[in-house]
């Protein structure tokens, strides 16, 4: 959803989403259809050989908050001796 966001910031097609966020036209018509459904996006049809989708001020709003909670700041992981990355201390490791 967070890459069919980005693309919709400027106009897009739907089979340009498909090619672009490498996924099938059957999956992205559900994410279009969630999308539409949440007013994150509008669909044109005017003007042009084929439907444009393109981003809403309610989807631009969601697409910083998802950049906020993706952002490296807030995905470092303290990577541990064992080279494991983000491994809770409360789990006990094994000895071997």
């Amino acid at each position: 959803m967070y890459d069919l966001l980005c693309l919709a910031r400027d106009k897009i097609t739907k089979t340009q989403m498909v090619y672009r966020a490498n996924l099938n036209f059957h999956v992205v018509d559900g994410y279009i259809d969630f999308l539409l459904g949440k007013t994150f996006i509008t669909r044109s049809d005017y003007g042009q050989r084929w439907p444009m989708y393109e981003l809403t001020e309610r989807g631009q709003h969601l697409l910083a908050l998802l950049e906020e909670l993706y952002s490296p700041s807030l995905l470092s992981y303290v990577k541990d001796k064992s080279g494991m990355i983000g491994c809770s201390r409360r789990v006990p490791q094994s000895p071997l």
